[in-house]
């Protein structure tokens, strides 16, 4: 597995933000020069991956709206077994345990999460039905 960040990238929040394809302006990750933990990388499944300086896939990105979930006070949802956490959009540690059925991204320090709900889908939108919901801060 190749994993790559772009060289401009100073941290994940970058990495993320900056994505492309052009393999010139890419260097591998964890490189000797490298300061990151963590890196972005394609999934096995599919979309993006965070992974660990041994390679180890450690959480997909979460998508909304077909795209990977954008940061919001400075966190991002992710997806791990299919359960729902965040982690921190600089540095990319997991800030909160992916154990959520449902979750609305952080603003003003809370988020909304729910667990026991379920994804509905009209074909082109989706929403959540259901389950025991709950604000959560960080910590």
């Amino acid at each position: 597995m190749r994993l790559i960040f772009l060289s401009t990238a100073q941290n994940l929040e970058q990495q993320f933000s900056l994505w492309v394809e052009n393999e010139k302006d890419k260097i591998e990750c964890f490189e000797q020069q490298s300061s990151f933990k963590y890196c972005l990388g394609k999934s096995s499944n599919k979309g993006l991956a965070v992974f660990d300086q041994k390679g180890q896939e450690i959480y997909q990105l979460y998508y909304f709206d077909n795209w990977p979930d954008e940061a919001q006070d400075r966190v991002y949802r992710i997806r791990k077994e299919n359960k729902i956490g965040f982690a921190d959009a600089i540095t990319g540690e997991i800030v909160v345990d992916a154990i959520y059925d449902c979750a609305y991204p952080f603003e003003a320090g809370k988020a909304k999460v729910g667990i026991g709900c379920e994804t509905q889908t009209d074909g082109e939108h989706s929403w959540w039905v259901g389950g025991k919901w709950t604000t959560i801060t960080r910590q």
